[in-house]
C-alpha cells in the first residue's frame, strides 16, 4: 500500500496539466496512479497556404537524343534549398511513426510543417472516431488544451494595444469584490497583475485548482473563492509556477474590460480575423462540430486488460482562457504563419501592433536553474524557438516555431499515452534533423516511456465487508462532495459536480482504487454500520484555512 501511496503522491505532484522539460511546455495530463508511465486523402481548405511539395517531385525522363548539332552547355538550375532533404525525411518519419503509434492504439493525428510561408509537409493520419472510422482531415477539430494559452495572451495584448488594459493592471481592479476574489496573502492580493497571471508568477502553487476543474467540475467562481485559503509558495512575481486557474484570470479580465464574454471577445477580435471561423472556445461547441475528433483514454482495468475508452472532456470551460479551445491543423497553419511573420498582420489586415505582439513572445521568468528556457506571456521562449504544448488526459498537442528561419510545426492527437509518445517522437526527430542527425528513431524510447503499466492487486487481500457500509455523501469544504453509490453490487464514485461514474475496485481491506483516474480511496471510522470518513490521495492539500484539509472527506449523508 505504501508503494501505491508513493506513486499517488508522484502523480498528484505532477498535476493534471503538467510541465514537460522535453518540450519546455505545459499542458493538461491525467497520469494514472495505477496506470502510470514507465518514466518514474488529404482534403484541401480555403484556409490552407499554398502547398510546396517540390521535395517529392521527380524529374521527367530526358528525351532520346536526335540528329543535329550538339547543344551548348546546359545553364545551371536553381540551387536546392538545404531544407528540402530535411523536410522529405521528416515527412517520411511522421508517416512511419504514426503507423507504429496506430498499431499501439493511437486513433488519429495531424502534423504540419511550414517553411517560408508555405506548407511543406502536411499529414492527416488515422481516424477521428474509432466507431465511425471517419478519417482525420485538415479541417478536423482537436482540443488544444494549453495551446489555448497562446491565443489568450495575444488577445490580452490586443486590449493593451487598444489602450483598454495595461500589463501591470492589478487583477483586483477588474475582480474588485473581495467576496468573489481574494488571496490569502494580502500583499499578493493588492499587487497581483495581469502579467503575473500570464507568466505564472502569482506565487500560488503549481496546478492548484486543477483537481477542482478536471474531476470535481467545480465552477470558476468556486475555484476563485477558494484562493483565499491557499498560501503562496513563492513570492509574487519571482517564480514560474504553472497554474491554470490564475492564468484564466488574465483572459477573464480582458473580457471584463470589453464588457463581453471571453468566448465572444477572442472569436471576434482574434480567431475570425485569422480565418479560424470554425475554431471553438468551449466544449459544447466542440462536441457539436460536425468534424471533431473523439478523444480517447487508455488504461489497464482491474484484471490487467489494456482498454481504450472515449474520454469526455473535463470542465475546461470554467478555465476557458487556459485550455478550452478546439482547432484544426489547417487553422494552426494560419496561427503559425501569423506568429512567424511577426508584423501583426494577416492577409493584409492588422490584428495587432508588432511591438505589442512581441511582448507576448519575450521571456520574463526562467523555468529552472539551468537558465535555458524562459516563459513569456503564454509562450515558452528558448534561444532558437518558441513553443507551447497542450496536455490533457485524452489530448496531446504542440505548436513550435523558429522566428529566424520561418519554420513552424504543429502536432495534434486524440489519445493520451500513445499520443504523447507520438508527439514527443515527431518533435525530437525534427530537432535531430535540424542538427543534421538523420539516423535517429526516438519512437522506441518514448513508446516504452509512455506505455501504461499494470499494477496487480495484492495477493490474498482482506475482504471489504458489507458494501452498504460505504455508500453515502462525503464532504470536503475545499473540494466539495464525493458521492459513493452501491449500484448492482458495485461501488461507484461521483466527484463533486461531475456526473461521470467511476468504478471502485477493491484493493485491500477498506482501500479501493479507481483505475481510470489513478485514485486510491480509503474509508475509515466505521460507526453504526457506516464509514464516516473517506480519504482520496488524488486531492492534494493546498489550504491553510481550514488547517490540514488534505484529502479527507467527512460523511454528511
Amino acid at each position: 500500500m505504501g508503494g501505491i501511496i508513493i506513486i499517488c503522491a508522484i502523480v498528484v505532484a505532477a498535476g493534471v496539466f503538467y510541465y514537460s522539460n522535453n518540450f519546455n511546455t505545459s499542458g493538461e495530463s491525467n497520469n494514472n496512479i495505477l496506470n502510470t508511465s514507465n518514466n518514474n486523402t488529404t482534403n484541401t481548405s480555403t484556409n490552407q497556404l499554398p502547398l510546396s511539395m517540390s521535395v517529392n517531385n521527380q524529374s521527367s525522363p530526358s528525351p532520346s537524343p536526335g540528329p543535329g548539332p550538339s547543344p551548348g552547355p546546359t545553364p545551371p538550375g536553381p540551387t536546392p534549398d538545404p531544407m528540402d532533404h530535411t523536410i522529405s525525411l521528416f515527412d517520411q518519419y511522421v508517416k512511419s511513426t504514426f503507423s507504429k503509434a496506430s498499431n499501439a492504439g493511437l486513433p488519429g493525428a495531424a502534423v504540419v510543417l511550414i517553411y517560408k510561408g508555405k506548407i511543406v509537409s502536411i499529414n492527416t493520419l488515422g481516424v477521428r472516431d474509432l466507431e465511425s472510422k471517419l478519417p482525420v482531415t485538415p479541417d478536423t477539430l482537436f482540443l488544444l488544451a494549453s495551446v489555448t494559452k497562446t491565443f489568450t495572451a495575444t488577445n490580452v495584448a490586443q486590449q493593451v494595444d487598444k489602450g483598454l488594459m495595461r500589463w501591470n493592471d492589478t487583477v483586483k481592479s477588474y475582480f474588485n469584490d473581495p467576496d468573489e476574489f481574494y488571496l490569502y496573502d494580502p500583499v499578493a492580493y493588492d499587487n497581483l497583475t495581469i502579467a503575473d497571471c500570464l507568466k505564472h508568477t502569482s506565487g500560488i502553487p503549481a496546478a492548484e485548482g486543477d483537481m477542482e476543474a478536471f474531476w470535481f467540475n467545480n465552477s470558476y467562481s468556486h475555484m476563485l473563492h477558494n484562493l483565499r485559503f491557499v498560501q503562496n509558495t513563492s513570492t509574487l512575481g519571482t517564480t514560474h509556477q504553472y497554474n491554470n486557474v490564475m492564468y484564466a484570470l488574465g483572459g477573464y479580465c480582458a473580457a471584463l474590460a470589453n464588457n463581453k464574454s471571453w468566448d465572444q471577445l477572442i472569436k471576434t477580435e482574434l480567431l475570425n480575423p485569422l480565418g479560424m471561423n470554425t475554431a471553438t472556445t468551449n466544449v459544447y461547441d466542440f462536441l457539436n462540430s460536425p468534424n471533431h475528433a473523439t478523444h480517447y483514454f487508455t488504461y489497464y482495468n482491474d484484471i490487467g486488460s489494456l482498454i481504450t475508452v472515449p474520454s469526455y472532456p473535463p470542465a475546461l470551460d470554467e478555465i476557458g482562457p487556459a485550455g478550452s479551445m478546439g482547432a484544426s491543423i489547417n487553422q494552426l497553419v494560419n496561427w503559425l504563419k501569423f506568429q512567424i511573420d511577426d508584423n501583426g498582420m494577416f492577409n493584409g489586415i492588422k490584428i495587432i501592433s508588432k511591438n505589442v505582439l512581441d511582448t507576448t513572445k519575450t521571456g520574463y521568468v526562467y523555468m529552472d536553474d539551468n537558465n535555458d528556457t524562459m516563459y513569456g506571456y503564454g509562450w515558452y521562449v528558448d534561444k532558437t524557438h518558441i513553443s507551447h504544448a497542450g496536455t490533457m488526459p485524452s489530448s496531446k498537442t504542440f505548436v513550435n516555431f523558429y522566428p529566424s528561419t520561418g519554420i513552424g510545426l504543429a502536432i495534434l492527437t486524440n489519445q493520451d499515452c500513445w499520443g504523447e509518445a507520438f508527439r514527443y517522437s515527431v518533435y525530437k526527430k525534427f530537432i535531430d534533423l535540424l542538427k543534421g542527425d538523420q539516423n535517429t528513431d526516438p519512437w522506441p524510447i518514448y513508446y516504452v516511456t509512455y506505455k501504461p503499466v499494470y499494477t496487480p492487486p495484492p495477493d490474498n487481500p482482506t475482504e471489504p465487508g458489507d458494501l452498504t457500509n460505504y455508500d453515502g455523501v462525503y464532504l470536503n469544504n475545499f473540494y466539495g462532495n464525493i458521492t459513493i453509490k452501491l449500484e448492482k453490487s458495485n461501488l461507484i464514485c461521483y466527484y463533486g459536480n461531475n456526473t461521470l461514474p467511476y468504478s471502485l475496485n477493491h484493493w485491500n481491506n477498506t482501500i479501493f482504487t479507481i483505475r481510470s483516474t489513478g485514485d486510491v480511496i480509503t474509508f475509515k471510522n466505521l460507526t453504526s454500520g457506516k464509514y464516516q470518513q473517506l480519504i482520496t490521495y488524488m486531492a492534494p492539500d493546498y489550504t491553510v484555512i481550514p488547517k490540514n484539509v488534505t484529502g479527507t472527506f467527512n460523511r454528511t449523508q
